[in-house]
């Protein structure tokens, strides 16, 4: 870790690859950022840009505080009471102490965090999943359902009201899976809860030592974030440097035109704009 201090400087003398330089001021280095960093911090410095702006959770201060030899502080949206709990043990305790008119709650990314796990991978939700059932905790309503925003409440198993847990599905164990008959001959089908988890590829092979299925083997479009939100687009009216900012930010080929009341216009692409000016990235498909 450290800060750029100096201009753009060219260095013919050193080796092909390392000519380009700027000075820097490192503060840290060999640094683990499992170790140093919560789940939160490490998911926002893992963009494929080489340079990118941190925003959320006051993630700059809080890598400048590492910076100075200190640690994490942890996000600042999570009560300081939970900020930087570590595994369930310490959310169980938390749990136990808590009163059943006031639960313990956070977020479904503070409460991932507290497992280390940036995301709900298939191996995270097994491990997770475990781990409330050894020691008898459930969330409500499942963290496995729910934008990574919204609030869970974690509580004792049976403790939820009745009809609430019918109401928000309280989960306390691994997911089942409800063998179905196939409509004809084929492997066997099998329909899988909507958990509306990330799955990773890892989890969509997940087996255990029996090579039993235990997680769901697909993944459904509304799952996906592009699928819940409104596509990106210009107006007609909009000067083609607003297009270009924005296939250049997403990497997008093209991008759609609408007008103003929503009917489709067109479409804008690179070819369209000129090879000169698209964006040279790895995985720009862009053709000369």
């Amino acid at each position: 870790m450290g800060y750029v201090t100096g201009p753009y400087e060219y260095r013919p003398d050193a080796a092909p690859g390392l000519r380009h330089t700027r000075k820097v001021d490192w503060k840290r280095q060999g640094l683990d950022r499992h170790e140093l960093l919560r789940g939160d911090l490490r998911a926002s410095i893992g963009s494929l840009l080489t340079i990118s702006e941190l925003r959320r959770f006051e993630a700059a201060k809080r890598l400048g505080e590492v910076a100075g030899g200190g640690s994490d502080p942890g996000n600042p949206e999570v009560p300081q009471d939970l900020r930087l709990l570590n595994g369930v043990e310490a959310l169980a305790d938390r749990v136990a102490a808590a009163s059943a008119e006031k639960p313990v709650a956070m977020t479904v990314r503070a409460f991932l965090d507290i497992w280390g796990a940036v995301s709900r991978s298939g191996s995270a939700v097994r491990k997770i999943l475990g781990d409330l059932a050894d020691f008898g905790l459930s969330t409500v309503p499942p963290f496995t359902e729910n934008p990574v925003e919204a609030e869970v409440r974690i509580l004792p198993v049976g403790q939820a009201p009745e009809p609430d847990r019918h109401a928000k599905g309280q989960e306390t164990a691994l997911p089942e899976l409800e063998a179905v008959e196939p409509q004809e001959a084929g492997p066997q089908a099998l329909e899988a809860p909507a958990l509306g988890i990330e799955l990773d590829v890892e989890s969509e092979v997940a087996e255990d030592s029996e090579n039993e299925v235990v997680m769901p083997l697909g993944i459904t479009v509304g799952r996906l974030p592009s699928a819940r939100r409104s596509p990106r687009s210009v107006l007609p009216t909009d000067p083609l440097t607003a297009a270009v900012d924005l296939m250049t930010e997403y990497s997008y080929d093209q991008l759609a035109v609408i007008h103003a009341d929503g009917r489709l216009f067109g479409a804008v692409a690179w070819r369209e704009i000129g090879p000169s000016s698209a964006p040279r990235t790895p995985w720009s498909r862009t053709r000369p």
